[in-house]
């Protein structure tokens, strides 16, 4: 676990640290504020690496949001319903039902990510806003849609998948539907199987 949740704050901190002491190196001329600065310059470069390779929850749900729309937008249903969790047959039967109803066309952008991990990091609440043309499939409607949605998330099998859904008002944040009719009408028509 790396213990920040980026790794610009000691990149910066070492860069200049080692410009200090590269100056200071610059003045006296001793050995130990070159080996310092030195040091300090390639702390930098192993930190980068490092954090790449560390991947944190926060990030991991971030991925899974963008998962979560690219697939949908791609219109790739199965791999889309790789992100719901199991145990919400009625939120698979919403994504299906929705993904018969609209294309997402290719200026599709997911911006404003926010991510609260509940749980002891088991849970995650996340914000986010997705604007695209949205075209009504057997219609003639196509237009371009600000959406706001709040999803939340369960880390399932080391993967993190939606377990409820909310849209939001992309101004006030209100929630506009919880979906909770058009889920029960999915179970109703197509059963828990």
């Amino acid at each position: 676990m790396w213990f920040t949740e980026n790794a610009w704050q000691p990149m910066l901190f070492l860069t200049l640290a080692g410009m200090v002491f590269g100056m200071v190196w610059y003045r006296r001329l001793q050995t130990r504020y070159l080996i310092a600065m030195t040091a300090c310059f390639l702390l930098v470069c192993v930190t980068w690496f490092v954090e790449g390779a560390i991947v944190t929850e926060r990030e991991k749900v971030r991925n899974s949001v963008v998962g979560i729309t690219t697939s949908f937008q791609q219109r790739n249903l199965d791999q889309t319903l790789t992100y719901v969790s199991k145990q919400a047959r009625d939120l698979q039967l919403l994504v299906s039902s929705a993904h018969n109803m609209v294309k997402v066309r290719d200026d599709m952008r997911v911006t404003d990510i926010e991510i609260d991990l509940l749980n002891n990091n088991t849970r995650a609440k996340t914000r986010f806003r997705v604007n695209a043309t949205v075209e009504a499939i057997g219609q003639s409607y196509v237009g371009h849609q600000p959406t706001r949605w709040e999803a939340t998330w369960q880390l399932e099998e080391g993967e993190w998948r939606i377990i409820n859904i909310l849209q939001l008002d992309p101004i006030n944040g209100n929630v506009i539907t919880d979906f909770s009719e058009e889920r029960n009408w999915a179970l109703r028509m197509f059963g828990n199987n």
